[in-house]
């Protein structure tokens, strides 16, 4: 399995941090994630079809991306 977060905002999950840029384009992967983690129905369907943001690590060290479900910046993103 991935090296991922989530990415919360209270109890909602508006994002995943992936340490694999590779992995962003991985539907099968980001679907598996969805489902293991219990995501409710509108991030199954952005993640299924491609609707989030990819933003790059900015936060810290750990590099990788985000996959931004909402229009929330992601963590380090300068909006």
């Amino acid at each position: 399995m991935a090296n991922y977060s989530l990415v919360m905002d209270g109890k909602r999950c508006i994002g995943i941090w992936l340490a694999n840029p590779g992995y962003a384009h991985d539907r099968d992967l980001l679907l598996a994630l969805a489902t293991e983690k219990h995501l409710p129905l509108e991030s199954f369907a952005a993640l299924s079809s491609g609707r989030f943001r990819i933003v790059p690590n900015r936060f810290d060290n750990k590099g990788g991306v985000f996959l931004m479900l909402t229009e929330a910046p992601a963590p380090g993103e300068r909006r």
